[in-house]
């Protein structure tokens, strides 16, 4: 599936949460925005070469620089935080306008809570308000690295966490006819595979400790997977085909109800990322002539 092809189904299965759902129309709104950025080609200028696998278990982000168009990531920000202008949790709009977009950006890329917290309080916004939209912030950057980077993702990647990004999946595929797991990115849409038998979060593999939730009405084609060793879990969605990077977090939104279930039984997602990321946001220098044609950065 092209890019633009994908981005038409996002817009139609928004759409239809949209309608099913009008009480999700603030985070569905922040959804639009993000979703609907993933196309703009100057999230792909953000993206440095391509970075080597250090086969230490750290992702391919863990210290790259990103060098961002100020305007157009002003611009994006802006836009969604506008469209939160909605939510009874804070006035975000008023961070787009009082604080430096590289501080922000990278701050959501490294998922460092307690920086988002100071930058919002300085705002005066609500810090939890800006936590919750964070993954949103970074999604078009992101994403733009894990399709530029697929190639260099390690064949035998075995930690739990993304492999681009860092992240905790936010869910996992039984996939194809064998049924292979994949774990899946709800920030950068990364793919990669995983065992079974395995706990992502606390590694452990004893079939005594590890479970399955399943529902009468959809059986083994949507389920969790627990862990009675760190109380985790992991959605599981039988598909056929890779959902689209894309299409992650519209996934994870639709299967709230699974969440919901995990949570009523003692299960929960970690709260800190499985990778702490030590990746720079930086503006990207312009090059302008002078008064006589000479070339002149800035």
């Amino acid at each position: 599936m092209d890019e633009v092809t994908s981005a038409s189904a996002a817009a139609s299965r928004l759409a239809a949460l949209r309608s099913a759902n009008p009480e999700w129309c603030t985070w569905l709104a922040l959804l639009d925005v993000a979703v609907g950025a993933l196309l703009d080609p100057v999230w792909r200028r953000a993206v440095p070469d391509v970075p080597c696998a250090k086969g230490d278990g750290t992702p391919l982000l863990g210290e790259a620089l990103l060098t961002v168009d100020r305007r157009a990531s002003s611009d994006f920000v802006a836009r969604l935080m506008s469209a939160a202008t909605d939510s009874p949790a804070g006035n975000l709009s008023v961070i787009a306008e009082k604080t430096e977009v590289t501080d922000l950006l990278e701050a959501a890329v490294r998922c460092d809570y307690p920086r988002l917290a100071v930058l919002a309080a300085a705002a005066g916004a609500e810090p939890a308000a800006l936590h919750a939209v964070a993954p949103l912030l970074v999604l078009p950057i992101l994403q733009s690295c894990a399709r530029s980077w697929q190639v260099c993702v390690p064949s035998a990647w075995d930690r739990g966490y993304c492999p681009v990004c860092g992240a905790w999946p936010a869910l996992a595929e039984a996939r194809g006819l064998e049924g292979s797991r994949r774990l899946r990115c709800g920030r950068c849409g990364g793919d990669w595979g995983a065992a079974w038998l395995r706990c992502p979060f606390c590694g452990t593999d004893d079939h005594n400790r590890l479970g399955a939730l399943v529902s009468e009405a959809t059986g083994l084609t949507r389920k969790l997977d627990v862990c009675f060793a760190c109380k985790g879990y992991v959605k599981t969605l039988t598909v056929l085909t890779p959902t689209p990077a894309g299409d992650v977090p519209i996934a994870d939104l639709e299967t709230v109800d699974l969440d919901l279930a995990a949570l009523a039984h003692g299960f929960s997602r970690p709260s800190e990322p499985g990778y702490r990321l030590r990746a720079t946001v930086v503006p990207r220098r312009r090059i302008s002539r002078g008064v006589f044609g000479v070339l002149r950065s800035r």
